[in-house]
């Protein structure tokens, strides 16, 4: 109390937070998290839920509860426990579970965590991304030669050879910041290569300068009997007096017969290559300025594949956001019909709530029912149409594309299935639950 009265100042407790960042407690601990929980769990009010659709739910998601950690997420590695407790906030809410009542969550968290052109919803996989904030650290310690942060690591931990990154932490007491962010260089050097310019930061075997390969992987041969096979480029670049200069590469023994062709390759491959004045630098191979950005290392990091799916018909059009969300459902074949159901458990009996006559399924109650067909054959009629289906609503999406049309008529036909797929669903629903006699 003393303190507070004499330098005006508060007097309080450890752990607390200054500046947005944590004091008093381990960085590595879940503690740490606490605050970002509650601001997810503030921000996902339970009638938030009730009253938005999932496409809301969605924008929701997307503009506020992604952006919420990136500043934890681009200081601290996040711990498993605390990613797990996110996503499943993240789930929770876009699938509507209230306490106590767990909705059904149609398609899995892999697939909405994909972007939208490889079928997902373009939300985030939080450890990647995670993994991506923290490369920023180490793009700019090969960069910021002189600034005293970097210096401050360097007098730690000593600085690797070309001084891009530090040498590898081997603490065992006391987990540093550092050391987690370090972890992660040989997963971002992957991506870089080095623009030589004097060669003196540069390993001429082991580095990414030459191509898209290090020399030692191009010419394992030439490799293994190097004079100094860690030795730099400028050490191996013969200046001469008219300001040029030429390799002058020493190995152990003469060449043997079978090995000429390697050496022919190996020279005529450096041959382009000169060194000259300036500090070599670092290029970020994956973006074409060749400069490091999150959004580039982080899709670099995802492995997605799913070439046909349709999203420039599912997410193009200007449609209802629902109705969009509702397409993309249904291409996936998770609308929640009665053999996905049974499929899940359910005891029930499978017959299409709008024609009961065949079992239901997301491409009969969408595509191939009668009443359903009748209705696409009015609508395409009134563009003069005439088309044999598909089998499915992934290849008629896929499919659906006419040439010739006006701009508004073209602009009304990117709508088509998306809203009749819509307005089928409802119809159905109306049929099941509410007594209702189906309008189709």
């Amino acid at each position: 109390m003393w303190t507070e009265s004499v330098f005006g100042c508060k007097v309080g407790n450890l752990p607390t937070t200054y500046l947005g960042l944590p004091l008093g407690t381990p960085h590595n601990s879940c503690r740490v998290w606490d605050g970002v929980e509650e601001r997810f769990k503030r921000k996902l009010a339970t009638w938030k839920k009730q009253y938005l659709s999932k496409g809301g739910r969605l924008t929701l998601i997307k503009s506020t509860l992604s952006n919420l950690p990136i500043y934890f997420m681009s200081l601290f590695v996040i711990p498993r426990k605390v990613r797990i407790r996110l996503e499943k906030i993240q789930r929770e809410f876009l699938w509507g579970d209230v306490e106590g009542r767990r909705r059904i969550h149609l398609v899995r968290w892999t697939a909405i965590c994909k972007d939208k052109k490889y079928g997902g919803l373009g939300l985030r996989y939080l450890k990647e991304f995670n993994h991506a904030l923290l490369g920023k650290w180490l793009w700019r310690f090969s960069l910021e030669r002189e600034s005293f942060w970097r210096k401050v690591i360097v007098g730690k931990f000593g600085e690797g050879e070309g001084g891009w990154i530090t040498r590898e932490v081997r603490e065992s007491y006391g987990m540093s910041l550092w050391k987690d962010i370090r972890k992660g260089w040989e997963e971002f050097f992957l991506r870089t290569s080095i623009c030589i310019g004097n060669g003196r930061c540069t390993r001429f075997w082991w580095d990414y300068w030459a191509g898209e390969s290090k020399l030692k992987e191009l010419f394992p041969l030439l490799f293994r009997i190097a004079s100094h096979n860690s030795t730099l480029v400028a050490d191996l670049w013969g200046r001469q007096g008219d300001g040029g200069g030429r390799w002058e590469v020493h190995f152990r023994r003469p060449f043997h017969d079978w090995e000429l062709g390697e050496v022919s390759r190996f020279l005529s491959h450096i041959s382009a290559i000169k060194v000259q004045e300036g500090e070599d630098s670092l290029i970020w191979k994956i973006e074409r300025k060749g400069k490091f950005s999150v959004k580039s290392y982080y899709r670099s990091l995802k492995v997605e594949n799913n070439p046909l799916f349709p999203a420039k018909e599912v997410w193009g059009s200007r449609a209802p956001l629902r109705t969009h969300f509702f397409a993309w459902e249904a291409v996936w074949g998770k609308i929640s019909t009665v053999d996905m159901l049974m499929r899940r458990g359910w005891s029930m009996v499978n017959r299409c709530v709008l024609c009961k006559e065949n079992e239901e399924s997301t491409d009969h109650i969408l595509i191939h029912c009668g009443k359903t067909r009748e209705l696409w054959t009015v609508v395409l009629s009134s563009f003069g149409v005439v088309w044999v289906f598909p089998n499915s609503v992934r290849n008629l999406l896929l499919e659906w594309k006419i040439k010739g049309l006006e701009k508004k008529r073209s602009v009304v036909w990117k709508m088509v299935p998306i809203c009749l797929f819509w307005c089928i669903w409802e119809s159905g629903i109306e049929e099941c639950f509410k007594k209702k006699r189906s309008q189709i």
